[in-house]
């Protein structure tokens, strides 16, 4: 058996099975093919020890330092958004040492920290969290049927190119520290504004892309609840106190025979009727018009960003 390779534990439990019976170690090392050297090392480590399996190992001595494992510490809590590369360039330069990505990734969950996904949340400054903070601390004791009157407006973003996800180091918990937080502005020139009531089980929303109508439902506001508070999701603009729809589109489908000039002139013919806080009677309006202007619909919408 060759000296490099690693004696298996039965053959160590041979060995001193055999010295036990008063065997010579030369005898042994002939029977079984090993060095009388081989033989002669397991059974002192053997009188010992008083056992013959392999003893655990300290194995190969860290390249790094507790002191420069902080250092790697303090380059995570400054720059949270780079990556592991990065970290491991710049740590290298302190520490003037070749330590790879992969070690200065372990390096980190030894610390409890790990690359997560960043939260995506509206940059906001100062005044406008206080704002909110004093408007959800005004609403906290609102019932369930005070928020079923609610009209809720809200805005999505859509993006014509890759929006990757921003990677960020921190431990668990820290997901709403500031640092760990990718901010994002909530009024591009390209958004969808969505209209829809909180006490609907099912969606009735109105589509609006770029100021062109895509898709728009507004249906049977209940008479036995006509008190609608309209708000919006964002509460802090103006704009937004008693209307959410200043004009609303009464006359419904055009049929698929007609040609365009006949679809539009009868766009054009379309009565208004305006949303006040107090609805008399069940309105519903119903508008599938792909492409269609909205301004030219007589329909304007308050997006929460004016």
């Amino acid at each position: 058996m060759p000296a490099s390779k690693q004696i298996p534990q039965p053959v160590r439990e041979l060995i001193i099975e055999k010295w036990k019976a008063n065997e010579k170690q030369i005898k042994i090392a002939k029977d079984l093919r090993l060095d009388p050297k081989t033989v002669n090392k397991i059974i002192i480590k053997y009188k010992k020890t008083g056992k013959s399996c392999v003893l655990p190992r300290s194995g190969r001595k860290r390249i790094t330092t507790k002191t420069e494992d902080k250092h790697l510490i303090s380059l995570v809590r400054s720059s949270r958004k780079e990556t592991a590369s990065q970290i491991t360039a710049k740590w290298n330069d302190i520490t003037n040492k070749d330590v790879s990505t992969k070690t200065t990734t372990r390096r980190l969950k030894e610390k409890g920290y790990s690359f997560y996904t960043a939260l995506k949340k509206p940059l906001l400054t100062p005044v406008m969290k206080k704002k909110r903070l004093s408007w959800a601390r005004e609403l906290q004791t609102w019932t369930t049927e005070q928020w079923k009157k609610v009209i809720f407006s809200d805005e999505s973003r859509f993006c014509l190119f890759n929006d990757r996800c921003q990677k960020v180091v921190r431990r668990k918990g820290e997901q709403f520290h500031p640092a760990c937080v990718s901010s994002q502005v909530k009024f591009p020139p390209k958004k969808t504004v969505r209209i829809s009531n909180i006490k609907s089980f099912y969606a009735h929303r109105l589509l609006v892309f770029d100021n062109l109508l895509l898709f728009g439902v507004i249906t049977s506001f209940d008479q036995k609840s006509p008190n609608f508070w309209l708000g919006v999701y964002n509460p802090l603009q103006n704009g937004m106190q008693h209307y959410i729809i200043k004009e609303l589109v009464k006359n419904t489908k055009t049929k698929a025979t007609e040609g365009k000039e006949e679809q539009r002139e009868k766009k054009r013919q379309i009565t208004r009727g305006p949303i006040s806080t107090t609805v008399a009677e069940k309105q519903s309006a119903t508008v599938e018009c792909p492409g269609e202007d909205t301004r030219r619909l007589g329909l304007e919408v308050f997006s929460p960003d004016r």
